[in-house]
């Protein structure tokens, strides 16, 4: 009986370990894709800024 409890336990302990893990890789692979949305959005607009300094007459 003492076994089976432990057992028990154990299985909890790991449903718990797993659950934190999925929680922690959801929160790095949503960072991961906020960060590179935030890369795209500056290196779009740094494009943008660069083809209009380019078609600005310089004086």
């Amino acid at each position: 009986m003492r076994k089976i409890l432990f057992s028990l336990g154990e299985k909890e302990i790991r449903r718990a370990q797993n659950e934190k893990s999925k929680e922690y890789f959801s929160v790095v692979v949503r960072a991961e894709r906020a960060v590179a949305g935030l890369a795209s959005l500056v290196g779009g607009l740094l494009k943008e800024c660069s083809n209009f300094v380019q078609k600005t007459p310089q004086f």
